[in-house]
């Protein structure tokens, strides 16, 4: 009788346990949604509809989606932006001058901690998308539907004619 008590106290508490990190993942996931939502919100710019342009007028000025200097502010390891259309890929990409790896386990306010941060290597590349044709973004692979979980949808050919283009935002370029 005392082995079944002591089983079902040592179950109880592997179950408590267990019911308190789902729980805690839950509710790490709700606040860094919400995170990402404000900060989509802050680097949200109005883009104006562009005006018919005849042959001889000058190029007009690429109109940028994203307020950089607001993101900036807040991280200046913010260079870029990444976009899927129809997709929760919309994320700043920042890369560390110190680090090659630090924003795998930072977030993006500079927190230790998961989910990290959609970046690129510094060593690799210090100027990427403005003098190397190829640049390696990486980010994780979350089960809870954020960072690149969906980029596994274009295993799918309907969903890469659906989706044919990963925006890329600069400051100065898309």
């Amino acid at each position: 009788m005392k082995q079944k008590n002591l089983l079902f106290r040592i179950f109880l508490v592997i179950f408590l346990v267990a019911v308190a990190g789902i729980i805690g993942l839950l509710v790490r996931d709700h606040i860094q949604k919400d995170k990402d939502q404000k900060l989509r919100e802050k680097a949200a710019v109005s883009v104006q509809e562009e005006p018919e342009v005849s042959a001889e007028a000058e190029e007009t000025p690429v109109q940028i989606p994203v307020d950089f200097s607001v993101l900036q502010a807040e991280n200046p390891d913010i260079y870029a932006w990444i976009h899927i259309a129809d997709t929760p890929v919309d994320y700043p990409i920042l890369q560390s001058k110190v680090d090659d790896d630090y924003y795998m386990d930072h977030t993006v306010d500079d927190k230790e901690g998961l989910p990290g941060a959609i970046m690129t290597e510094y060593s690799y590349n210090p100027e990427p998308f403005e003098s190397d044709a190829v640049t390696v973004v990486y980010g994780h692979n979350m089960l809870n539907d954020s960072f690149f979980s969906r980029l596994k949808d274009y295993q799918d050919e309907t969903f890469r004619q659906e989706h044919p283009y990963i925006e890329i935002y600069t400051p100065e370029h898309i």
